[in-house]
């Protein structure tokens, strides 16, 4: 049966994303929250635990993110990606596949906590992100100009779209010299659907209409 999802009080929710096993939204207000599996430490608190977060939990405030700066949020197969309202990237969980995007890996045993900076040494800025989209093992965003970028360690299909398999642990401007251009990337998808990648390494064109 169906049910409403337990808001904290005087909070609406904007946005929602459902990951591998854990949900994240937006309030209006422009603050965070996660619940369910925090196997990961995918719930951004700082904390890691087996126990499942049954009712939503703040995203934790001490690293960038604030009570009313979140813009959007995304949810991967074990970690959490956000854009704040001035325009940067945050991500935290699981980094075994690098989809943190601060230039870093850790074991699973070790997990990103807190919201993390994603680098910003490659394209990406500190107020230049206009969406992020996570899959199971990568991340991918794009700027307010249109650029596509992707990150992470998985890439032996090409998924990055990179024009190589080689894994990044920072942003890698995806490759446009095949229909995507510096400037004509508005949307992306956890799917890689508007990005779809094949395994040739190169981006090709969306599914549907």
């Amino acid at each position: 049966m169906g049910g409403s999802v337990q808001t904290p009080l005087g909070q609406s929710a904007l946005s929602i994303s459902a990951g591998g096993s854990h949900t994240c939204a937006v309030t209006t207000a422009g603050q965070a929250y996660c619940w369910g599996s925090d196997g990961a430490a995918q719930i951004g608190d700082g904390v890691q635990t087996a126990t499942p977060r049954t009712t939503p939990v703040a995203v934790d405030t001490t690293t960038g993110l604030t009570s009313t700066n979140v813009a959007r949020i995304a949810t991967g197969w074990e970690h959490t990606c956000v854009v704040t309202t001035a325009g940067r990237g945050y991500c935290w969980g699981d980094d075994e596949t690098s989809p943190i995007g601060n230039n870093t890996w850790s074991t699973a045993a070790n997990p990103v906590k807190l919201p993390a900076a994603v680098d910003t040494t490659t394209g990406l800025t500190t107020t230049n992100v206009a969406g992020i989209e996570t899959s199971r093992w990568g991340t991918c965003g794009w700027t307010t100009a249109g650029t596509p970028y992707c990150w992470g360690t998985t890439n032996s299909n090409g998924q990055l779209g990179i024009n190589s398999t080689a894994g990044y642990m920072v942003p890698a401007a995806v490759y446009t010299g095949s229909g995507l251009t510096t400037t004509n990337v508005r949307a992306m998808d956890g799917g890689l659907l508007a990005l779809d990648v094949g395994v040739r390494g190169l981006p090709e064109a969306a599914f549907g209409g």
